[in-house]
Formats: C-alpha cells, sequence, structure tokens
C-alpha cells in the first residue's frame, strides 16, 4: 500500500470543502424546464444574494415628484405609465390615453406631441417611447405602427411594424438596434417559434439581425405567464434580459450570452410562483405567475439597475468579470413618508446617468444614485 502524504491528503480534503461553498462554485440551477437548463448553462453563473445589500433611503422631495401636472384641458400629465429622458426633456404617455406629452425635468407640460386620430402623427393606443439617441419613436399598438420625430418632436416619418406585442416593457432601442418581444412570443399558442425576444437593425427593420430568450415552457401548456421577458440594451451592443417570474439576469456582449446572475433573496423564495413543469392548458389556475422582477436598465457604462415592487437594486461589475451588488435604493414621498412602490420604468441621459427619472406609483419622479 502506497503512502500518501499527509500535506497532499490535506490539500485534497480543503480543495475538495471549497468546491462545495456555493460562494466558490458557480453551477447553474435545474430547473424543471429543459429550454431554460439548457439556456442556463450556455453562459458562467454569478451568485448574488439580495438580502445583504447596503441600503440608501432617498427622501424624494415634493418638487421632485409629479402627477396630475394640469397647464389646460389640452396640456395636462395625469397618471404615466411610462417615461423617457430626451432633449431635455421627459415625455410620458398614459394607459389608455393617446396623450403624449413633452415636459421640462421640474415636471411642467411644454407640449402634447400628436392627436386622437388615424392619420400621420395621431394617435389611437400609443404603448411605447424610444430613441436611438437622434429621434423620437413613439409605437402604436392600435394602429401597429412607428411614429419618428425630430428633436423639435415634428413628425419626420412612419412606417407600419406588426412584429411587436404591445404592453409596457417590451421595446428598447439603442443608436443602431430595435430590441422588442415579438408577437408570437406570449400566450399559449406559438407554433413553430420558440424565441421570445428579437433585435432588428434600425436601418432595416425588415429581417431579423438576432433573437434570444427561449420559450421555457411548451407552445399549448401552462404556465405560459413564463413566457415574456424584460429587457435593456445601451450603445455598446450589451443586452441584459430576464423573464419576470424568475430570479435570473442573462447577460450579452455583442450579442453572445455571456453570463447569467441568479438572485437570491427570501422576499423572492417566499413567492409561491407555479412549477415550470408544463401542464395541460384547460389547467388555467397553474398559469398564474407573479412577477418578481420589473425593470430592467442597462446604463452606458455597463451597471444594472433591475427593480421589482418595492425597491431598486444597482449591480456593477467586478475587475474579476461577476456583478456584485453595489446598493439597493428605497424611494419615500417627502410630504407623506410613504414608499413609492411599483416602479414601472426608468430612464437616464448619457451625459448624467446617475440621474434617474422613474415611472412608480402612477407619478413620475427624479432621484440620484450614487456610484
Amino acid at each position: 500500500m502506497k503512502f500518501i502524504p499527509s500535506v497532499l491528503v490535506f490539500t485534497f480534503i480543503y480543495a475538495l470543502l471549497s468546491s462545495c461553498s456555493t460562494d466558490e462554485v458557480n453551477v447553474a440551477p435545474v430547473t424543471e424546464s429543459e429550454s431554460l437548463n439548457n439556456f442556463l448553462s450556455e453562459a458562467p453563473i454569478s451568485f448574488v444574494n439580495l438580502n445583504v445589500a447596503k441600503v440608501d433611503t432617498i427622501l424624494v422631495l415634493s418638487e421632485n415628484f409629479h402627477n396630475d401636472s394640469f397647464v389646460n384641458e389640452s396640456l395636462f400629465v395625469g397618471r404615466p405609465i411610462k417615461l423617457l429622458a430626451f432633449n431635455e426633456h421627459i415625455i410620458t404617455i398614459e394607459f389608455s390615453s393617446t396623450n403624449v406629452v413633452v415636459s421640462d425635468t421640474l415636471g411642467t407640460p411644454l407640449q402634447r406631441i400628436g392627436r386622437d386620430g388615424r392619420g400621420p402623427g395621431e394617435f389611437v393606443r400609443p404603448t411605447e417611447i424610444v430613441t436611438d439617441g437622434n429621434f423620437l419613436y413613439i409605437y402604436d399598438d392600435g394602429l401597429k405602427r412607428f411614429s419618428k420625430f425630430n428633436a423639435d418632436y415634428r413628425l419626420i416619418d412612419s412606417f407600419d411594424f406588426t412584429e411587436m406585442i404591445g404592453y409596457q416593457q417590451i421595446t428598447r432601442m439603442s443608436n443602431r438596434f430595435l430590441v422588442h418581444l415579438n408577437y408570437r412570443a406570449s400566450g399559449i399558442h406559438a407554433p413553430n417559434y420558440e424565441k421570445l425576444m428579437n433585435v432588428r437593425e434600425i436601418s432595416n427593420l425588415d429581417s431579423v439581425y438576432f433573437e434570444s430568450m427561449p420559450r421555457i415552457v411548451p407552445s399549448g401548456m401552462q404556465p405560459s405567464a413564463y413566457n415574456n421577458a424584460i429587457f435593456s440594451i445601451n450603445n455598446d451592443n450589451k443586452i441584459v434580459s430576464a423573464y419576470p417570474g424568475l430570479p435570473y439576469i442573462f447577460v450579452y456582449e455583442d450579442f453572445i450570452h455571456t453570463q447569467t446572475i441568479v438572485l437570491e433573496s427570501d422576499a423572492m423564495r417566499a413567492i409561491s410562483n407555479p412549477s415550470l413543469r408544463p401542464v395541460a392548458e384547460a389547467d388555467m389556475d397553474r398559469g398564474r405567475v407573479a412577477g418578481i422582477l420589473r425593470t430592467l436598465h442597462l446604463l452606458p457604462n455597463g451597471d444594472i439597475l433591475l427593480s421589482n415592487s418595492r425597491a431598486l437594486y444597482h449591480f456593477r461589475k467586478t475587475v474579476n468579470g461577476d456583478y456584485e451588488l453595489h446598493r439597493k435604493y428605497i424611494f419615500i414621498k417627502e410630504d407623506d413618508g410613504e414608499r413609492i412602490t411599483s416602479l414601472q420604468s426608468i430612464s437616464t441621459r448619457p451625459q448624467n446617468p446617475n440621474k434617474l427619472y422613474i415611472v412608480g406609483w402612477q407619478l413620475w419622479f427624479s432621484a440620484e444614485i450614487s456610484f
């Protein structure tokens, strides 16, 4: 029997014990969805524990939050659902309304874009506002049409686009690409189509440049509500994406899936979402999926902002290429001390990325975060 030096035995045991640490071994989670398992195994895994986040409570001054901003009967901001910082202004749209308004950064409405109707520059149901940095694009889900405006908010072009689903958080734009949730992605039936997210070049919207985010429950099965996505893109061709009902963030560099961030928190584990195991369509009770993630926003430097119903989380890349949780932000209204919840829409300016403009609780407000 050969003698094994004790130092080698100790080294082996230490390596074995170290490999068992969840902090050291980045093993992809195993779920009941084969397509999700394959997706999770495509790229390295980072684990981030949200329970240990350093909390910054930001007091939002009364003059920095805005709703019911009224100038006259034809110019007002009521209950915004989405905003966009563009051209030193804030553009807002509202639920089930054609009211698209340009306000200054102090919340004063300046002008309305378009009006009711189906003609050029008119709207039936505007649901998306995006920009390539130079032009403003407004998508009307009722007309299945983009309207393109210049910096003076004059209509310069409009074009039909039937490839999108017209509810919130499904369209983003960089200086070159349009990212959208394709119209066959959501819902139960999507025969022979397995990807949720499409990327198209703005200069060539007729063809798909890149597609990703697999359907993780097969067509015709429940809970199909998992087959949705949120995402963001910056001008360096970096994309972050997620399924709102699952604690994962997927990172793409130049359209290659380079990393997955697995989010760990007691609050997320406490949400009793249905199993990912596909079940018959008739079992509709299995289709109700609570969204544990709400909004993703990718900053120009690659930092990630993620909101859930209660807070905003700020992730940044470490020197070894992983992501760490930098801060957790909670927003409190100055006038009554209530927390601003349901953060629905986040926008920033490239020249001042730590100044955030946010829709939450049917109002929009501004706040500054620390890098």
